[in-house]
């Protein structure tokens, strides 16, 4: 008993405090599952990419190749440097763009542009910086 003659319990006695007990403990477990999930499941070795092509844009004669790259490897890297090659009749067109820094598992779109057609372009990533 307090001075003020009210007992103090530690224990939940409402039905509404039950019940965001319950639901704290749900989020509570939900994270703690998420981080052991990942942790599980983190990609290891080194930085590995994945390619996709998005649909060719004809803006002002100039032809944009949307291109998301994904980091799907083990290592965050920086400086990565995205290049298309195109060769248009015995006449090779390169573009090229640098990704700043692409964490495990994060993608960013870059566009490349053309001066001619670059469906059969070849995109690839050329380089990387590791930290």
């Amino acid at each position: 008993m307090t001075k003020a003659g009210k007992k103090i319990s530690a224990a939940p006695e409402s039905t509404a405090e039950w019940l965001s007990l319950g639901v704290s403990l749900m989020i509570l477990l939900a994270f703690v599952g998420a981080i052991i999930w990942l942790w599980i499941y983190q990609p290891t070795g080194p930085a590995q990419f994945n390619i996709q092509r998005g649909v060719v844009r004809n803006e002002t004669g100039l032809f944009h190749l949307p291109v998301t790259i994904t980091n799907t490897g083990g290592l965050a890297v920086g400086e990565v440097r995205v290049e298309g090659k195109l060769n248009n009749h015995g006449q090779e067109e390169i573009t090229a763009t640098t990704i700043n820094f692409l964490p495990v598992r994060a993608h960013e779109e870059v566009v490349l542009v053309f001066r001619n057609e670059p469906s059969g372009a070849v995109v690839q990533v050329v380089s990387y910086h590791q930290p």
